[in-house]
């Protein structure tokens, strides 16, 4: 019955959703990294599950079906999202990952990070962006 569905597409999980992404104007999610993708890429995104990804400003929450036709009309009509709003978004919700740095959850970030916690950041990100620039 979906596949009756104009413009609607089913496909295998195990394809790269890349390009399915870049080629759409709205994204559905339940709760999965889908919609991080798309918000990533500036996408508007419509989730059903409740998410930390609903930090970023293009992302939406669908809390009943009912609300879902007004809903996706409203997410087909937003603009171009500013690129600085989405590193912006994107580092709020690196934010919430940050305290995992440390084994002791007593500790805030107030006083910042130490130095070998620096470190190793900075090679998570020199890996993330040498993996990055093989694909």
């Amino acid at each position: 019955q979906l596949q009756l569905i104009p413009n609607v597409q089913v496909v295998s999980p195990f394809v790269s959703s890349r390009e399915f992404i870049n080629k759409a104007r709205l994204l559905f999610s339940i709760q999965g990294t889908i919609a991080l993708e798309g918000a990533l890429l500036g996408k508007p995104v419509i989730m059903f599950g409740r998410s930390s990804y609903a930090i970023f400003d293009s992302v939406k929450f669908c809390e009943t079906m009912d609300e879902l036709p007004l809903l996706v009309e409203k997410q087909l009509n937003v603009g171009t999202v500013d690129k600085k709003q989405i590193i912006d978004n994107y580092t709020s919700l690196l934010m919430n990952y940050l305290p995992a740095c440390s084994d002791d959850w007593q500790v805030s970030l107030s006083g910042g990070l130490s130095d070998k916690e620096i470190l190793n950041f900075e090679c998570i990100f020199e890996r993330l962006v040498s993996y990055l620039g093989k694909i």
